[in-house]
């Protein structure tokens, strides 16, 4: 129970952009054998900036598949770095560059 109650709370942190629940969840999936879905929380929290999530790509036991995990991982990544844009951001962004 306490652990399903944990992951609930790191998915839930993760969903809010707190890299190192990402980076658990990750852990959890490839202690699970779920290298595709650690890889893609890996993916993701890297791109937060998490350093041990880069790391983490170098681990050789991490998947025999890896390789196509993380073509997969970051085609899906860059899909959701395109759903995090809103025309707000990008109004913000002309803005900022505007009035500096």
């Amino acid at each position: 129970k306490s652990k399903a109650k944990g992951l609930r709370h790191f998915e839930a942190a993760a969903m809010q952009g707190h890299a190192l629940s990402r980076f658990n969840l990750g852990l959890h999936e490839f202690l699970d054998g779920n290298c595709g879905r650690a890889l893609r929380h890996f993916m993701i929290s890297a791109k937060m900036g998490h350093s041990d999530s880069i790391n983490a790509f170098r681990d050789p036991e991490c998947c025999a598949t890896r390789e196509g995990a993380i073509r997969r991982g970051t085609e899906r990544n860059l899909a959701a770095v395109e759903e995090t844009k809103s025309p707000e951001r990008d109004h913000a962004a002309k803005m900022n560059a505007e009035y500096g």
